[in-house]
């Protein structure tokens, strides 16, 4: 029962921090378009590497460009 709730809270938590993580695109864009694309902070683009490469899925890519899209329009 302990080792459940244990696995249980790991899992909330992990699963808010990708949420966190991902969500974190949308104010933070133009500093990651400046990373990739005009010589910026090698950090920031380290640090969206892996949800850029999960974009790589369409599904995935319309849905995170359209919340994109409600930060920088």
């Amino acid at each position: 029962m302990r080792v459940r709730r244990l696995i249980s809270r790991i899992v909330r938590r992990v699963s808010l921090l990708l949420l966190v993580y991902v969500l974190s695109i949308g104010p933070m864009f133009w500093y990651w378009y400046e990373s990739m694309y005009l010589g910026g902070s090698e950090l920031i683009a380290k640090f969206y590497f892996p949800l850029l490469w999960t974009c790589q899925n369409d599904f995935i890519r319309d849905c995170v460009n359209r919340y994109i899209e409600l930060w920088i329009l």
